[in-house]
């Protein structure tokens, strides 16, 4: 598993957790675990583009 995989899918763990807790009523912990899993995907989402700007160079350069 890659780390942008791993990242996802903390993110997607850290959602469902948001959802468990609102469901419980608790609000304050969903919001932290709902920021959590924005800022784990937006470092995902980084990386991946890191990673496509150094494995594809662009056309026409020599």
């Amino acid at each position: 598993m890659t780390t942008i995989e791993k990242l996802r899918a903390l993110a997607r763990e850290l959602a469902g957790e948001a959802w468990d807790y609102d469901h419980r009523h608790l609000c304050a912990q969903a919001y932290v675990r709902r920021l959590a899993a924005q800022a784990v995907m937006k470092q995902a989402d980084s990386i991946q583009r890191e990673d496509a700007m150094f494995a594809d160079p662009p056309v026409g350069s020599s």
